[in-house]
């Protein structure tokens, strides 16, 4: 089954809600809009682990999400509250920019690898191998101590 442009903005839309404890309406706003909502660990959440004091900022189209427990929500309501966008992002407490994008999944195409290449498939279980390489310790997360870990790579040679 192919997947859609629009079933896997949902399905990200709906990890991010979770996640953020926000609705994806909230992620999907029609004008630049600040959202303040206190952060809290739904079921389903990533297993990222959060301190005492957290603070999450995230922006999708023209929405802005802060998630933040009490006392850090207050701090950033005072300070982003009726300034735009830009403005909002080059305060001094953000920082830690990711930008992260969806593919356009009518425009990936299966190919040929070049010639003289081929590639292999490692999955959670091998990903270890690599870990000692030099070359791939910042490409690779693999830790028992992190609820996450790197489940595939494709290595090409």
């Amino acid at each position: 089954m192919m997947m859609t442009q629009k079933v896997m903005l949902f399905n990200v839309q709906s990890q991010l809600a979770i996640d953020l404890n926000c609705s994806i309406d909230d992620l999907n706003g029609e004008k630049d809009s600040i959202i303040f909502v206190e952060a809290k660990e739904n079921p389903g959440c990533r297993p990222f682990p959060r301190k005492a004091r957290y603070f999450e900022i995230l922006s999708m189209g023209k929405s802005i999400v802060v998630s933040a427990t009490p006392e850090r929500l207050f701090i950033a309501k005072t300070q982003m509250q009726g300034i735009n966008r830009d403005t909002v992002f080059s305060l001094p407490f953000i920082r830690g920019l990711y930008l992260h994008f969806l593919p356009d999944v009518k425009r990936i195409k299966p190919m040929s690898p070049p010639n003289f290449f081929s590639f292999e498939l490692i999955k959670r279980e091998e990903v270890v191998r690599l870990f000692d390489v030099a070359r791939f310790n910042e490409a690779i997360i693999y830790d028992t101590n992190l609820p996450w870990q790197t489940d595939l790579a494709v290595l090409a040679k």
